[in-house]
Protein backbone atom coordinates (compact mmCIF):
# COMPACT_ATOMS: atom_id res chain seq x y z
CA UNK A 1 0.00 0.00 0.00
CA UNK A 2 0.97 3.73 -0.78
CA UNK A 3 0.53 7.03 1.60
CA UNK A 4 -0.24 8.83 -0.79
CA UNK A 5 -3.61 10.64 -1.06
CA UNK A 6 -5.91 9.33 -3.71
CA UNK A 7 -5.88 12.14 -6.53
CA UNK A 8 -8.55 11.41 -7.97
CA UNK A 9 -11.15 12.56 -6.24
CA UNK A 10 -14.12 13.36 -8.49
CA UNK A 11 -15.18 17.06 -8.20
CA UNK A 12 -18.67 18.13 -8.63
CA UNK A 13 -19.61 18.44 -12.48
CA UNK A 14 -20.29 22.41 -11.85
CA UNK A 15 -16.27 22.60 -11.01
CA UNK A 16 -14.69 20.72 -13.84
CA UNK A 17 -15.65 23.21 -17.00
CA UNK A 18 -14.50 26.57 -14.50
CA UNK A 19 -11.13 28.27 -14.86
CA UNK A 20 -8.80 28.03 -12.06
CA UNK A 21 -9.74 31.53 -11.13
CA UNK A 22 -13.83 31.12 -11.51
CA UNK A 23 -13.04 28.24 -9.32
CA UNK A 24 -11.46 29.93 -6.75
CA UNK A 25 -14.86 32.14 -6.76
CA UNK A 26 -17.54 29.65 -6.45
CA UNK A 27 -15.62 28.48 -3.45
CA UNK A 28 -15.27 31.61 -2.14
CA UNK A 29 -19.28 32.44 -2.60
CA UNK A 30 -20.07 28.95 -0.87
CA UNK A 31 -17.64 29.66 1.86
CA UNK A 32 -19.49 33.12 2.50
CA UNK A 33 -22.66 32.01 2.15
CA UNK A 34 -24.46 31.68 5.68
CA UNK A 35 -27.81 30.43 6.87
CA UNK A 36 -29.16 33.59 8.53
CA UNK A 37 -32.43 33.17 10.69
CA UNK A 38 -33.88 36.43 12.56
CA UNK A 39 -34.46 36.14 16.11
CA UNK A 40 -37.79 37.50 16.78
CA UNK A 41 -39.64 38.29 19.52
CA UNK A 42 -42.03 35.58 21.03
CA UNK A 43 -45.88 36.14 20.15
CA UNK A 44 -48.25 35.44 22.88
CA UNK A 45 -51.90 34.96 22.59
CA UNK A 46 -53.51 35.83 25.81
CA UNK A 47 -55.76 33.48 27.46
CA UNK A 48 -59.29 34.42 26.89
CA UNK A 49 -62.01 35.14 23.99
CA UNK A 50 -60.32 35.72 20.57
CA UNK A 51 -61.32 36.47 16.99
CA UNK A 52 -59.76 34.61 13.92
CA UNK A 53 -60.06 33.17 10.79
CA UNK A 54 -59.88 29.13 9.66
CA UNK A 55 -57.29 29.62 7.03
CA UNK A 56 -57.32 25.45 6.96
CA UNK A 57 -58.77 22.61 7.72
CA UNK A 58 -56.64 19.30 7.99
CA UNK A 59 -56.82 15.67 8.67
CA UNK A 60 -54.13 13.98 10.63
CA UNK A 61 -54.02 10.00 11.48
CA UNK A 62 -51.21 10.32 14.65
CA UNK A 63 -51.64 9.23 17.30
CA UNK A 64 -55.23 8.82 16.18
CA UNK A 65 -57.65 10.70 13.40
CA UNK A 66 -58.26 13.95 14.13
CA UNK A 67 -59.85 16.96 11.91
CA UNK A 68 -57.81 20.21 12.84
CA UNK A 69 -59.26 23.57 12.09
CA UNK A 70 -56.15 25.68 11.33
CA UNK A 71 -57.10 29.34 12.70
CA UNK A 72 -55.02 32.71 12.73
CA UNK A 73 -56.17 35.18 15.74
CA UNK A 74 -56.82 38.75 14.17
CA UNK A 75 -53.92 40.30 14.45
CA UNK A 76 -51.46 38.12 14.95
CA UNK A 77 -49.22 36.28 12.61
CA UNK A 78 -49.82 33.00 14.49
CA UNK A 79 -51.58 29.52 13.46
CA UNK A 80 -53.30 27.97 16.21
CA UNK A 81 -54.72 24.24 15.75
CA UNK A 82 -57.99 23.23 17.41
CA UNK A 83 -58.36 19.23 16.89
CA UNK A 84 -61.33 16.90 16.52
CA UNK A 85 -61.74 13.46 16.93
CA UNK A 86 -62.75 12.21 13.13
CA UNK A 87 -65.78 10.70 14.28
CA UNK A 88 -68.74 12.12 13.27
CA UNK A 89 -72.62 11.74 14.66
CA UNK A 90 -75.39 14.52 15.37
CA UNK A 91 -73.73 14.45 19.23
CA UNK A 92 -69.98 13.89 18.87
CA UNK A 93 -67.26 16.26 19.61
CA UNK A 94 -66.95 17.05 15.59
CA UNK A 95 -70.85 17.07 14.56
CA UNK A 96 -71.54 19.80 17.15
CA UNK A 97 -69.22 22.18 15.51
CA UNK A 98 -70.41 21.55 12.25
CA UNK A 99 -73.77 21.70 13.78
CA UNK A 100 -72.39 25.66 15.15
CA UNK A 101 -71.55 26.05 11.38
CA UNK A 102 -75.15 25.05 9.80
CA UNK A 103 -74.41 22.10 8.84
CA UNK A 104 -77.29 19.40 8.14
CA UNK A 105 -75.79 15.66 8.86
CA UNK A 106 -77.36 12.73 7.81
CA UNK A 107 -76.79 9.25 9.22
CA UNK A 108 -75.05 7.33 6.20
CA UNK A 109 -74.12 10.40 4.45
CA UNK A 110 -70.30 11.69 4.45
CA UNK A 111 -69.42 15.53 4.65
CA UNK A 112 -66.64 17.83 3.87
CA UNK A 113 -66.13 19.89 6.85
CA UNK A 114 -63.73 22.26 4.97
CA UNK A 115 -65.95 23.28 2.82
CA UNK A 116 -68.07 24.52 5.23
CA UNK A 117 -65.60 26.14 7.28
CA UNK A 118 -62.77 27.17 5.48
CA UNK A 119 -62.31 30.73 5.54
CA UNK A 120 -64.89 31.46 8.23
CA UNK A 121 -64.62 34.02 11.25
CA UNK A 122 -64.62 32.42 14.65
CA UNK A 123 -64.79 33.13 18.05
CA UNK A 124 -62.63 31.09 20.64
CA UNK A 125 -61.20 30.99 23.88
CA UNK A 126 -57.67 30.29 24.30
CA UNK A 127 -55.24 28.61 27.63
CA UNK A 128 -52.12 28.09 28.46
CA UNK A 129 -50.88 24.58 28.81
CA UNK A 130 -47.67 22.92 29.06
CA UNK A 131 -46.39 20.79 26.02
CA UNK A 132 -44.50 17.63 26.42
CA UNK A 133 -41.21 19.52 27.48
CA UNK A 134 -42.88 22.14 29.74
CA UNK A 135 -43.24 24.93 27.65
CA UNK A 136 -46.17 26.65 28.05
CA UNK A 137 -48.15 26.95 24.95
CA UNK A 138 -51.44 28.62 23.94
CA UNK A 139 -54.24 25.70 23.44
CA UNK A 140 -57.80 26.52 21.51
CA UNK A 141 -60.19 24.87 23.73
CA UNK A 142 -61.87 22.81 20.94
CA UNK A 143 -65.51 23.32 22.15
CA UNK A 144 -65.43 27.11 22.50
CA UNK A 145 -65.03 27.78 18.29
CA UNK A 146 -68.11 28.87 17.09
CA UNK A 147 -68.76 30.82 13.95
CA UNK A 148 -69.14 34.57 13.83
CA UNK A 149 -70.14 37.40 11.35
CA UNK A 150 -67.49 39.56 10.37
CA UNK A 151 -64.51 40.49 8.28
CA UNK A 152 -61.10 38.90 8.26
CA UNK A 153 -59.39 42.61 10.16
CA UNK A 154 -61.92 41.48 12.91
CA UNK A 155 -64.14 44.06 12.38
CA UNK A 156 -68.10 43.47 12.51
CA UNK A 157 -69.59 42.44 8.66
CA UNK A 158 -72.22 45.15 7.73
CA UNK A 159 -76.04 43.45 7.95
CA UNK A 160 -78.08 44.10 5.55
CA UNK A 161 -81.47 44.30 7.09
CA UNK A 162 -84.38 43.54 4.79
CA UNK A 163 -88.05 44.27 5.59
CA UNK A 164 -90.66 41.77 5.05
CA UNK A 165 -94.31 43.49 4.09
Amino acid sequence: MTDKPNSKVSKPSVFRDLEPTEKQETFKALEMKKMDVKCEESIRLEDGKHMGQIIAVEERTEPYAYIDLVIKPTGTDLSMKAGYPAFLNPTSKLGNLLLRFGAVLKIGENFDPEKLMKGKMVEFMSIAKPGKTGKVYANIIPDSVKPVEGNADGTPQAQTITESR
